[in-house]
């Protein structure tokens, strides 16, 4: 069985990797400032302002409906929990954002590693808090994203008590009340989201300009 060789590069392409590196790890300081906008624009939007509760309600009151099925020609109908449309655009637009700070955090670690800061006349211990600083928020991240899966657990358990004991009129609001908390939750996450990413950029920045 043959194998690939794989080809470890010398100094000068080693260098040449350094470099492509630091270029790209510099480019997050825009890329930050471009999201902080992005995210201060979201929050003011009609999808994430305050006022779109009401369509949120909306969506929640209406998510339970009866679905016609044929059943030895009979017409029939069965209860069916639909998601809520409107959150689910929220969560998209949420899990799009976390990815991107997880990926430019992921890129400022790697050069953290590589000592490529040390360029610029950066002490591995500041480095060092950088990198604890950046670890921190993406396990905050991976709390938020746990919050967005425990939801859908919850709202599954509300929902199948509600097709079980449909006349419950305290389960049929238990699904309005969930989905009314889960939307300021994915507020407060997009709140951490640009907190974090201003962090980032805070740390990129004075990697870039040390002597400001």
């Amino acid at each position: 069985m043959s194998h690939k060789r794989i080809k470890i590069p010398g100094a000068e392409g080693y260098s040449e990797l350094l470099n492509a590196l630091e270029h790209d790890g510099k480019n997050i300081e825009y890329i930050t400032i471009e999201t902080i906008e992005k995210i201060n624009q979201m929050l003011d939007n009609d999808l994430f302002n305050r006022t779109n509760l009401d369509s949120i309600q909306s969506f929640a009151s209406k998510s339970v409906v009866n679905i016609p099925t044929l059943n030895d020609n009979n017409d029939t109908y069965d209860l069916v929990i639909k998601c809520n449309e409107r959150l689910e655009i929220l969560v998209e637009h949420v899990k799009h954002e976390e990815f991107l700070f997880i990926e430019n955090a992921e890129k400022i670690c790697g050069l953290i590693d590589l000592n490529v800061m040390y360029n610029n006349r950066i002490n591995y211990e500041t480095q060092l808090l950088w990198k604890n600083e950046i670890i921190e928020m993406q396990g905050q991240i991976s709390s938020n994203h746990m919050d967005i899966l425990n939801y859908y657990r919850n709202r599954s358990e509300i929902a199948s008590n509600i097709l079980k004991e449909p006349r419950i009129s305290d389960y049929w609001e238990q699904l309005i009340e969930i989905d009314e908390d889960f939307f300021f939750k994915l507020r407060t996450i997009l709140f951490n989201l640009r907190l974090f990413h201003l962090r980032l950029f805070r740390i990129v920045y004075n990697w870039i300009h040390p002597s400001k």
